[in-house]
């Protein structure tokens, strides 16, 4: 059965956990809509977007097209999730085909919400790994375990949440059973999941944002969500507000249900499968991650398999694991293989995966970005070299080195990412580092 409650975007375009990170696969229309680099479209979402550094350039430090502009509570948790995890080694020929399985954890069943909660993030990160390549260090900045975590325990201890121990369980089981081809189709885990956590706030009654508004952690019910309460915001308690469905109006601050996106034209639309229609003024997204579109925002197309070979005008027509290499502005490109750490590479040619590391022109092969302080980053040999985890880089253009996050109350830069740590955000008024609202 296919929930929501955990989907990951594949692809050639973004990242990351749908439901985990409060984002999902689709068009920009709503909350679906997150950019693999400069602008192209979310996976199963409208094609455009050119080829660029905007990804590598938010992680570096500045703001750069991720789909996460600044938020720190969207980094890495220094819980020791990722470490943990195979270092950074990509997908290599060992690795299990797209309909072949993955390695399950060992790890018993979840006893408390908290270490269930904090299970679900480990299985993310391995799958994500197998299946896709990405670094566990480079997915876990854009998340923070420990902290959204904890939150959701407080949302229970605050009968703003339930939590079935039993489901839990059967979902933990379910997920580790997983493969690479339920990743591709979007097909994410069991109704069991979907009933690990239940929200017990009523329509329009106070929610906070869990886990960056996750619909897996969400405290309102399943046909609502926690509007009001951005990630990373200073702006909550949120408002629970339904879902809009298909063929109603979703203006700002709405979001359409699992199964719709919110077109250009602010209508919910329904997901198409392969060969539906989508794009336009009017129409919606493709259903599935390993689907593209072949319109956008203003021409209508139809939903297409993403590809490994070929011309391509746009990121978001090559698979995951690919991307549209050549592609410059209206010319374009052809779906290529990405590179991972060890692997030989040109600086400047983007050969690495992004979501992996850089091309060291020292040694010309794909290197991990860095995680510790002191570390260089920033432009360098024309590759961004972004920090990871609880650090950021004080300088790209020219290039700098690795600080570790400024404290709350310290004097920070709005331009660059991830400088005020994992309980802060840089005010733009103020230009301080400011506590970014958390569960009370």
């Amino acid at each position: 059965m296919k929930t929501a409650s955990l989907r990951l975007c594949v692809g050639a375009s973004f990242l990351l956990a749908s439901s985990l990170i409060g984002a999902g696969c689709g068009s920009s229309g709503d909350s679906k809509g997150d950019s693999k680099k400069d602008g192209a479209a979310g996976a199963g979402g409208q094609g455009g977007g050119s080829a660029g550094t905007g990804g590598a350039a938010g992680a570096a430090g500045m703001d750069g097209g991720v789909a996460t502009d600044g938020p720190a509570a969207d980094r890495a948790a220094t819980d020791g999730l990722a470490a943990d995890r195979a270092a950074t080694d990509g997908p290599t020929a060992d690795r299990p085909a797209a309909d072949g399985p993955r390695p399950v954890s060992d790890a018993a069943a979840p006893g408390s919400a908290e270490e269930f909660c904090l299970a679900v993030y480990r299985e993310y990160l391995d799958l994500g790994q197998t299946c896709i390549g990405y670094s566990p260090d480079w997915l876990a900045s854009f998340l923070n375990p420990a902290g959204n975590c904890r939150a959701v325990t407080k949302g229970i201890a605050a009968g703003r949440l339930r939590y079935s121990a039993g489901d839990a369980a059967r979902c933990l089981a379910a997920f580790r059973g997983l493969t690479c081809a339920d990743l591709e189709n979007s097909d994410m885990g069991s109704a069991d999941c979907d009933n690990a956590f239940v929200g017990q706030v009523a329509t329009n009654g106070a929610c906070y944002n869990n886990g960056l508004n996750s619909s897996f952690f969400a405290e309102c019910g399943k046909s609502d969500f926690c509007a009001g309460a951005a990630p990373g915001g200073r702006s909550c308690p949120g408002t629970c507000k339904a879902f809009k469905k298909a063929g109603e109006a979703c203006p700002a601050g709405d979001k359409c249900d699992t199964s719709s996106s919110c077109s250009p034209g602010g209508v919910c639309v329904a997901d198409a499968l392969e060969s539906g229609a989508c794009g336009g003024p009017t129409g919606g997204t493709c259903k599935t991650s390993d689907l593209y579109c072949t319109g956008n925002r203003t021409t209508a197309g139809t939903c297409a398999k993403r590809k490994t070979s070929g011309a391509c005008a746009t990121e978001g027509e090559c698979a995951a694991r690919y991307e549209c290499k050549g592609l410059m502005g209206t010319t374009p490109g052809v779906c290529s293989a990405l590179k991972n750490i060890g692997d030989a590479c040109t600086p400047g040619v983007k050969d690495c995966a992004f979501y992996v590391g850089y091309c060291n022109a020292g040694t010309s092969t794909c290197a991990a970005y860095p995680t510790t302080v002191g570390a260089d980053c920033g432009y360098i040999a024309m590759e961004i070299v972004g920090c990871l985890r609880d650090t950021y880089c004080d300088s790209v253009i020219p290039a700098g080195k690795c600080r570790a996050a400024k404290a709350i109350g310290d004097t920070c830069d709005p331009r660059v990412q991830n400088m005020c740590g994992l309980d802060g955000e840089c005010d733009r008024v103020t230009l301080k580092c400011a506590a970014i609202c958390r569960v009370p």
